[in-house]
C-alpha cells in the first residue's frame, strides 16, 4: 500500500504534503485500491465492445461484398471501398493491444500502473490515437495505402505527445505540477479546436453530417476526459470527488465503446462520394473545356457520348481483381471477374491522387471505348471508380500479339503463313473501322503490344488512351471512295491537327518524327504505317526491325527511307502490300478500307490449296466416298490440321477454320455459325475451291453468297430471320440506335461550334 501512496503522491499532489493531506491521499488510495477491479473490468469491457463492433465491422464487410459480387443490388449499396479494409484493421489491431492489456491486467490483479501518471496518459493516448487516426485520414488527399501510413505516422505522434511530456515531467520530479497541467491542458484544447474547425469547415468527402456527427462525437470523448482529469486533480483536496471521477472513467468507456458505429458511417459516406464521383463521371468530361487538352476535337461531344452510355460505369462492388497478368508503364492488367460470371482484363491506373480532373481525363478513353462495337476491337465492359485506383475493364483474351510471337520461337517449325495474313487482316479491318468515322478516330499507337489475341486467335485492337479524331474542315467533301488507293485531300496537313507526339518510336511514321516542339501532324496515314511496320513484325517474330540501333539512329533510318528487310518467305503480293503501307510519303500510302480488300485476296489465294490438302485429309480420315458428300465435325478438321502442321494450337486452328469460312471455301451445314472445334458439321465448298486463282490484287473481292457463313466468322451477329412485325420494329429501332446517338452529337456540337462527328460510313 506505501509503494501505491508513492504513486499517487507524484499525480494528485504537491510535492512536499502537509500531514493532512497525506491523511487525505492514503484515503484516496485506499479507496482506489477497493474500487480498482471494478474500474479495470469496466475499461476491459469497454474496449472489448470496440474491438468486437471493429471486428464485426470487418466480417460485415467481407459478406456483403462477397453478396454483392454475385449480382444483390441491395448488398452492393452498403459494401464500402476495400481499401478502408486495412483502416479497420488498424483499428482492430490497436483495440485488440489495448485491450489484452487490460484483460492481462485483470486476470492478474496488477493495479500498479493506475498509479503511474505515464501509465494512466499511455492508456488514455490509445483511445486518443483512434480519434485522431480518423480524423487525420480524411484530411488526406487520397484513400491509398500510403495516406493510411502517413495517417497512423501523423495520428501517433499527436497521441504520444502526452506521454512525452507526462514522462519528461516524472522525469523531473516534477508530475502533479502547475507546467505539466498546463501544456496537458492546452493540447488538448488545441485538439478540441482541431475538431471544432472541422465542424465549421469539413471536408468535401463523405458527407457534412457525417463528419460533424463524428467531430461532435469526439468533442463529446473530449470533454468527458477533462471532466475526470480535472476531478482527480481536485481529488487531492477533496476526496469527495474520487466517486464522481471514477464513474466518469466508466461513462468514458462506455461512451467510446460507440466509436466503431461512426467508423463505419464515415466510410460508408466516403464511399457514397467516391462511387458518386464515377457515376458522375458523365458530366465531369465538360471539366476538360477549361482545361489545356486539345487531343479531344469536342469535349462536349465525348460528353454526350457518356451519357449515352452510363451503363458503362461499373460500381466496385461488382468487380473482382484475381491475379496480375501484365504490367506496363502507366498501368497493371489483372485478370478479374465480373458479376461472379464473366472473365475480364482489369487496367489499373494509381493516379497520384483521385479528383474531378483525373475522373474527367479517364473519360475520354471510356466514351470512346464505349462506342466502339467491332468484331477487331477488344470489347468494352466500363470503367470503375476505386480510390486509389482507376479501373478500365474489358474482354480477356490470351495476351497481346507481342506475347503470342514471343512464343513462336518455341517451335520447330513456323505456322501456316495464312495465320499471318489472319492477323493482318484482323487489325486491317479494326483500323478501317476506326477510319470509317467521319471525321476518322485515329488510333495512333498502333503496334503488336496494343493488339490482343483471343482465345479463337482473333486479333483485337485496344488502348485508346492516345487515340483521337482528326480535324476535318467543314469545306471539304465528306463523300470520297473508301477503296482510293490515295488519300483523298483531307489528308492534306491544312485539313489536319496538330498534335502532341506519342507512340512508340519504331512504329512512327516519318511525318510525325519531323514533327517540331513536340508536336505532328496526324492522318489515317500515320496508322497506316504503324500497321505497316506491325505486318513486318508478325512475319519475322525473331528478327530486329533497325539491328539494335537506338531511338536518334531509328529516326534517321526511317527519315532517309530505310526500312526493316523482307525475307525470302513472304509472298510477292504481299511484299507489295506493306511496301505500300510504309510508304514514305502519307499521301501514298493506301487506305485501311484498301489494305482490308488486298489482304483478303492474298488470304483467299493461300487458303486455296490448303483448303484441298484438308478436304483430302478429311474425307481419308471420315472414310468419305469420292461422290459422298463432305460433312465433317470441326473437331475432325481441327484433328487434320496438326495432321499436316499447319497449326500449333487449338486456338490457331479455330482462326483458320472461320479464314475458310471467311472466303467461302468453307461452309457450316446450317450457315448459322461461326467454326468451333466441336461436333458441329461443316463441308467445303468445291465450286470455290475450283474457282481460278491467283486472283491477285487488283480483282475485286468474290460476290457474298446469300449464307452468313462469312459475316459470322468475321465475328458479326447473325442476322434474325424470321420475327414478327412487332419484334422487327424493336429490332429495327435497336439497329437505329447508334446512327441516332451520332446524330444528336452531331446536333450537339454544330451547335457550339464543334467538329461534326458524322456517321460510320461503312461496316467493314
Amino acid at each position: 500500500m506505501d509503494n501505491n501512496s508513492s504513486f499517487l503522491s507524484s499525480t494528485v499532489l504537491p510535492s512536499t504534503p502537509q500531514p493532512d493531506v497525506a491523511t487525505q491521499a492514503q484515503r484516496i488510495v485506499q479507496y482506489l485500491t477497493d474500487k480498482f477491479s471494478m474500474i479495470q473490468m469496466q475499461a476491459a469491457v469497454g474496449y472489448l465492445l470496440m474491438l468486437a463492433l471493429s471486428l464485426g465491422l470487418v466480417l460485415y464487410l467481407r459478406i456483403k461484398r462477397h453478396v454483392a459480387y454475385e449480382g444483390d443490388l441491395m448488398a452492393a449499396r452498403h459494401v464500402i471501398l476495400p481499401t478502408f479494409e486495412p483502416l479497420l484493421w488498424t483499428l482492430v489491431v490497436a483495440l485488440g493491444a489495448y485491450a489484452a492489456f487490460l484483460w492481462v491486467a485483470v486476470g492478474l490483479d496488477y493495479i500498479e500502473w493506475l498509479f503511474d501518471p505515464v501509465a494512466q496518459t499511455a492508456v488514455y493516448a490509445g483511445r486518443q490515437f483512434i480519434f485522431l487516426l480518423l480524423l487525420l485520414y480524411f484530411y488526406q488527399t487520397s484513400v491509398s495505402v500510403q495516406a493510411l501510413y502517413r495517417s497512423i505516422a501523423q495520428a501517433l505522434a499527436l497521441s504520444v505527445t502526452p506521454v512525452a511530456i507526462e514522462a519528461v515531467a516524472t522525469w523531473a520530479h516534477a508530475s502533479g505540477g502547475l507546467v505539466p497541467y498546463v501544456l496537458q491542458t492546452v493540447f488538448r484544447a488545441l485538439l478540441c479546436a482541431l475538431y471544432i474547425y472541422m465542424v465549421a469547415r469539413p471536408r468535401s468527402r463523405a458527407t457534412i453530417t457525417s463528419l460533424r456527427a463524428f467531430c461532435i462525437f469526439s468533442l463529446g470523448a473530449q470533454a468527458v476526459a477533462l471532466v475526470y482529469n480535472e476531478l482527480f486533480r481536485q481529488a487531492a483536496t477533496a476526496p469527495a470527488l474520487i466517486e464522481p471521477a471514477t464513474t466518469m472513467v466508466v461513462v468514458a468507456g462506455y461512451y467510446d465503446a460507440i466509436l466503431p458505429l461512426f467508423v463505419w458511417w464515415l466510410l460508408k459516406a466516403d464511399t457514397g462520394h467516391w462511387r458518386g464521383l464515377g457515376e458522375r463521371a458523365c458530366s465531369l468530361q465538360t471539366a476538360l473545356v477549361a482545361t489545356d487538352v486539345q487531343e479531344i476535337t469536342s469535349a462536349q461531344g465525348l460528353h454526350v457520348l457518356i451519357e449515352m452510355h452510363r451503363k458503362h460505369i461499373i460500381d466496385f462492388a461488382y468487380l473482382k481483381v484475381i491475379s496480375r497478368v501484365g504490367r506496363g508503364a502507366s498501368a497493371d492488367v489483372y485478370k478479374g471477374k465480373l458479376h461472379s460470371k464473366f472473365d475480364v482484363a482489369i487496367k489499373v491506373f494509381t493516379p497520384p491522387e483521385i479528383n474531378e480532373a483525373v475522373v474527367a481525363s479517364f473519360s475520354h478513353e471510356t466514351a470512346l471505348c464505349g462506342v466502339l462495337d467491332h468484331p477487331n476491337i477488344v470489347q468494352f465492359h466500363g470503367m470503375c471508380v476505386c480510390p486509389p485506383t482507376i479501373c478500365l475493364v474489358s474482354e480477356l483474351c490470351r495476351g497481346s500479339v507481342h506475347d503470342i510471337l514471343a512464343t513462336q520461337r518455341l517451335y520447330h517449325t513456323r505456322q501456316h503463313i495464312a495465320l499471318d495474313v489472319c492477323m493482318m487482316l484482323d487489325a486491317a479491318r479494326a483500323v478501317a473501322y476506326l477510319h470509317s468515322f467521319s471525321p476518322p478516330f485515329i488510333h495512333r499507337d498502333l503496334k503488336p503490344a496494343n493488339l490482343m489475341v483471343d482465345h479463337s486467335h482473333v486479333v483485337k485492337v485496344t488502348d485508346f488512351g492516345a487515340s483521337t479524331q482528326q480535324q476535318q474542315s467543314s469545306s471539304s467533301s465528306s463523300s470520297g471512295d473508301v477503296e482510293a488507293t490515295r488519300v483523298s485531300s483531307a489528308a492534306s496537313s491544312s485539313h489536319h491537327r496538330h498534335l502532341t507526339v506519342v507512340g512508340t518510336v519504331e512504329y512512327m511514321a516519318p511525318e510525325v518524327i519531323q514533327g517540331k516542339g513536340g508536336m505532328a501532324v496526324y492522318s489515317e496515314a500515320v496508322d497506316i504505317y504503324s500497321l505497316g511496320i506491325t505486318m513486318w513484325d508478325i512475319l519475322h517474330p525473331t528478327d530486329d526491325k533497325y539491328g539494335g540501333a537506338n531511338h536518334l539512329q531509328i529516326f534517321g533510318k526511317v527519315l532517309a527511307g530505310t526500312r526493316p528487310g523482307l525475307g525470302d518467305h513472304v509472298p510477292l503480293h504481299l511484299r507489295h502490300v506493306i511496301e505500300a503501307a510504309w510508304h514514305h510519303h502519307a499521301c501514298s500510302r493506301p487506305s485501311a478500307a484498301l489494305l482490308v480488300q488486298w489482304l483478303e485476296a492474298i488470304l483467299d489465294d493461300l487458303l486455296a490449296p490448303l483448303a484441298d490438302q484438308l478436304s483430302q485429309v478429311v474425307k481419308f480420315a471420315t472414310g468419305q466416298k469420292s461422290h459422298d458428300m463432305q460433312l465433317f465435325r470441326g473437331e475432325h478438321l481441327v484433328d487434320c490440321m496438326f495432321d499436316l502442321e499447319v497449326v500449333h494450337t487449338i486456338p490457331e486452328a479455330m482462326r483458320l477454320g472461320n479464314a475458310l469460312l471467311d472466303v467461302g471455301l468453307l461452309h457450316h451445314f446450317k450457315h448459322t455459325h461461326a467454326f468451333e472445334n466441336s461436333p458441329s458439321l461443316y463441308s467445303f465448298d468445291p465450286a470455290q475451291m475450283d474457282a481460278e486463282r491467283p486472283r491477285g490484287l487488283d480483282s475485286r473481292r468474290r460476290p457474298q453468297s446469300l449464307c452468313e457463313c462469312s459475316k459470322l466468322a468475321q465475328g458479326f451477329r447473325s442476322t434474325p430471320r424470321c420475327r414478327s412485325a412487332s419484334r422487327r420494329m424493336f429490332r429495327l429501332k435497336k439497329i437505329d440506335e447508334s446512327p441516332l446517338k451520332l446524330k444528336l452529337l452531331d446536333e450537339l456540337t454544330l451547335s457550339q461550334g464543334g467538329v461534326s462527328m458524322g456517321s460510320s460510313r461503312s461496316n467493314v
